[in-house]
C-alpha cells in the first residue's frame, strides 16, 4: 500500500555534522566531535552564544553546505527504492531562507523522489513557522524520518510513527510503539518501508 512519508534532511537525509564540524574548524578554529552534540542545541555544548553559532549556520549554508554536504550512506539508494512505492516528502527545519540551495542539493543527490520540500522555520531558524506534526497532519503523512527528539515526541503522540535515526542528541528518547531507533538507512526497519 502507497504510504505518505516525510523525511528530513540534516542527519537523516544529510550528514550535516560532520560537514557542519569540519566547516567551523576550517573558518572558525573550533574543534568539536559529533559525540558532544548531547543536546539539541548546539551552541549549549560548544561555548558560543546562540547567536554567534546562528551566523556561523548563516556562513556554513551560504558558503559551504551546498557543495560539500554529502548524502549519507545508503540513502540515495533507498529514497529511489522508496520512491517507486510511496509518496516522499522532505519535511525540514531549515529555514525557508535557503529553500533555493536547499532544493538544488536535493535534487542534485535525489533527482525527484520527493514530490514537494516543506520548511518549517525562518530567520535563520530561529522562528518556527510550523510543526513537522503540523506538516504532516496536512499532508496525511502517517510516518516521519527524523532525528530530533522533539519531532519524536511530538508526532508520535499524535499517532505518526517515527524512524529515529541515533544520534548522541536523542539517545535519552525511549523506543516505544510510535517510535523505532534506526542507525543506518541499511537498519531492518528502513528496509521493511520498501
Amino acid at each position: 500500500m502507497r504510504k505518505i512519508i516525510g523525511v528530513d534532511i540534516d542527519d537523516v537525509l544529510a550528514d550535516f555534522s560532520s560537514a557542519f564540524i569540519a566547516f567551523c574548524g576550517e573558518h572558525y578554529g573550533k574543534c568539536v566531535k559529533k559525540e558532544d552534540f548531547t543536546h539539541v542545541d548546539f551552541w549549549r555544548g560548544w561555548g558560543v552564544s546562540r547567536e554567534k553559532l546562528v551566523s556561523w549556520l548563516g556562513a556554513f549554508n551560504e558558503s559551504y553546505a551546498e557543495e560539500r554536504m554529502l548524502p549519507l550512506p545508503g540513502s540515495q539508494e533507498v529514497i529511489c527504492q522508496m520512491a517507486e512505492c510511496h509518496e516522499l516528502h522532505v519535511i525540514t527545519s531549515r529555514p525557508l531562507e535557503i529553500a533555493q540551495g536547499t532544493v538544488r542539493w536535493i535534487e542534485r543527490h535525489f533527482g525527484k523522489s520527493f514530490l514537494d520540500v516543506h520548511f518549517c522555520t525562518t530567520k535563520g531558524g530561529l522562528v518556527s513557522t510550523r510543526s513537522k506534526k503540523t506538516v504532516c497532519e496536512m499532508l496525511g503523512a502517517k510516518i516521519l524520518l527524523d532525528d530530533h527528539p522533539q519531532n519524536a515526541d511530538e508526532c508520535s503522540s499524535n499517532g505518526i510513527q517515527v524512524y529515529l535515526f541515533d544520534q548522541p542528541w536523542n539517545r535519552h528518547i525511549e523506543q516505544g510503539p510510535q517510535i523505532v531507533r534506526v542507525f543506518s538507512w541499511e537498519d531492518e526497519a528502513i528496509q521493511n518501508l520498501l
